[in-house]
């Protein structure tokens, strides 16, 4: 019987897991722990692999699951920045990811984080706390309608994030490499980053991170930046300079930020840790930064999402193991 394991998984996605199995004749196989040197041999009689990495992969691993017979990787998530895929290509193993498994969940969060921004729902939650029940000029919202949306990629999450923000009233400008004709009426693509930066009221990132974007948001970007603007990143975490983000805003330049995604959060995430054992002083700023709303890679982190990464990993795992590859390879 074919067999397929995976690792990275939560106690709730094992059903989920053990259905498919049911449903496709297959044998899963589930545990909790990371593939590592000191479990990859463990491996004699699995067909396929399926993770949720979002700690550096070791490359030496690509050569040990090659003498294990398993020839393909599959990532359940859309992000693979981690993983060396020059190395896994030298070595024979077919890296594919699962780069869709809830865009909406993703949408819905970028616009939770304006709407928190705008609404100042955590100094509502702070001063009803206190029994202030006044309506302070600290808590005075402004609408979304009338704002200008930047939008930076307009992929699956993208469109849908400018579709939402659209609903609400907002003139939306975007910049993709590749422009989608089908949002014409939705998006005013710009020819340039610089225009979206100079006009936008809220900058919200959903675009993958490559060698060429990597900090593309630092220093000399935030300030063209409109005064005021907020920054929202949901996407990767290398696409800004968190320092200079920090920056900026203690500068008065932006008015805030959202940050869900961090270059070097594979060190904590996802695990409960105490202060001091967290020795990065950038990140620390992040959490405790009055202005800036920071959350633990969450965005995508729905019922809808945990299952579609499970089916879809697990599809297209056995399509490689049925064909030999799969339209989501990487490598």
């Amino acid at each position: 019987m074919t067999t397929i394991k995976l690792f990275n998984i939560q106690e709730a996605q094992i059903p989920i897991a053990k259905k498919w199995g049911e449903e496709h004749g297959i044998d899963i196989l589930t545990t909790p722990d990371r593939l590592a040197l000191e479990n990859v041999d463990r491996l004699s009689n699995v067909d396929g692999i399926v993770l949720c990495e979002n700690k550096l992969f070791n490359p030496k691993l690509y050569l040990e699951l090659k003498k294990q017979g398993i020839n393909h990787i599959v990532q359940r998530t859309a992000g693979y920045e981690n993983f060396d895929l020059k190395e896994a290509k030298q070595q024979g193993v077919l890296f594919a990811n699962v780069p869709d498994y809830s865009p909406e969940s993703i949408a819905e969060y970028t616009l939770s984080l304006a709407l928190n921004h705008y609404r100042h729902l955590r100094d509502i939650e702070h001063q009803v706390s206190q029994y202030d029940f006044r309506w302070t000029d600290g808590i005075k919202g402004t609408t979304i309608a009338g704002k200008v949306v930047g939008i930076f990629g307009t992929g699956r999450i993208g469109s849908l994030v400018a579709k939402y923000f659209k609903a609400l009233g907002a003139h939306i400008l975007a910049y993709d490499i590749n422009p989608d004709s089908s949002l014409k009426d939705i998006v005013d693509y710009q020819s340039t980053p610089e225009a979206v930066y100079k006009e936008a009221d809220i900058i919200t990132l959903h675009m993958p991170q490559t060698e060429s974007n990597t900090h593309q948001f630092n220093a000399d970007v935030f300030k063209l930046f409109k005064t005021g603007a907020y920054f929202i990143n949901t996407a990767r975490g290398g696409l800004f300079d968190a320092a200079d983000l920090i920056q900026v805003i203690n500068d008065g330049k932006l008015s805030g930020a959202a940050i869900d995604t961090y270059e070097y959060e594979f060190q904590y995430i996802p695990r409960q840790v105490s202060a001091d054992m967290i020795d990065d002083k950038i990140l620390k700023q992040l959490i405790k930064h009055p202005k800036i709303y920071y959350s633990q890679h969450l965005a995508y982190f729905t019922d809808t999402s945990l299952n579609n990464m499970i089916i879809k990993g697990l599809n297209t795992s056995l399509e490689i193991i049925q064909s030999g590859t799969t339209s989501r390879r990487l490598t």
